[in-house]
């Protein structure tokens, strides 16, 4: 699945894979429940739309942090986006 998202007037296409929500149960017959889940978006690409064409930065992204904040932050607002 494809995304745009568009920061600071710069558009952005996120490719990933999208799980939706999953409510929570509070009971069943037999009496056990499912806390259910929060959408997920999990990121396998993300590309910069410039005046001369389509840039892939994920290598870019992944050299700038050896953490997923980043990741985290595209992921949340995919799914924001996804969800509207």
């Amino acid at each position: 699945m494809e995304v745009q998202l568009k920061l600071n007037d710069q558009l952005l296409f996120i490719t990933g894979e999208y799980e939706p929500e999953e409510p929570e149960v509070r009971y069943y017959p037999d009496g056990s429940g499912y806390p259910g889940t929060p959408s997920e978006f999990y990121i396998n690409k993300v590309e910069w739309e410039t005046v001369n064409g389509t840039i892939d930065i994920t290598n870019l992204i992944n050299s700038l942090t050896t953490e997923d904040r980043i990741y985290e932050e595209l992921e949340n607002l995919a799914c924001k986006e996804i969800e509207k």
